[in-house]
């Protein structure tokens, strides 16, 4: 029992890692996250299970000027259960825009099980491109499949956003698509239309 019960959880923590800022050591991730609101292009290394470095493209609708940012992402704790995960992270590093360079700060937080996944990030961008946003997730599977096969889950997203350019809050309903270690999101609330695409390898 106690064998069956460890390959499920190492199913959903195998599920869980598709969508979290660190993955698995010398894993790499390529993230593509495109809607109304913004385009954020996102490739990480993960030097080990705990920390991941990389670098970001961002680019609000907003403001013409684009935002090239190096990242570093630590995992700051993480509660293993019998059939769930939760983590904490820590967001850091510094953007160019403008011939200026600015701090950039970020959390995010998450706890999934087979059926149910819940999340939050706060990040802020300080100096003249002073940018804070915030976005909560809550989803569900339809039904239970192991890592290998496709898996189908349904998400609400709130966001918010505050800048110079923009003082805005949405939300959106999703339809997450994963499969091996491709991960496809799409949604829409008939103004705000998302597209996310998200491989590791």
């Amino acid at each position: 029992m106690r064998i069956f019960s460890l390959c499920l959880l190492l199913i959903g923590v195998a599920q869980i890692t598709m969508a979290t800022p660190v993955i698995y050591q010398d894993g790499k991730m390529l993230d593509i996250i495109v809607d109304s609101k913004s385009t954020d292009s996102q490739l990480f290394y993960s030097l080990t299970s705990q920390v991941a470095v990389g670098y970001r493209y961002v680019q609000y609708s907003k403001d013409p000027s684009a935002m090239h940012l190096g990242q570093v992402n630590f995992l700051l704790k993480r509660w293993n259960e019998e059939d769930s995960q939760a983590n904490i992270y820590l967001l850091g590093g510094l953007g160019a825009q403008d011939h200026s360079v600015e701090p950039y700060v970020g959390i995010e937080t998450d706890w999934e099980n087979r059926r149910i996944y819940l999340s939050a990030l706060a990040e802020t961008l300080g100096g003249n491109s002073s940018m804070t946003k915030w976005t909560l997730r809550a989803g569900f599977g339809s039904y239970l499949a192991d890592y290998y096969d496709l898996n189908t889950w349904f998400i609400f997203q709130a966001s918010h956003i505050e800048s110079a350019q923009e003082n805005d809050t949405w939300v959106i309903p999703m339809v997450r698509f994963f499969k091996d270690n491709i991960l496809v999101e799409l949604g829409s609330n008939g103004k705000i239309h998302s597209t996310t695409f998200r491989i590791h390898f």
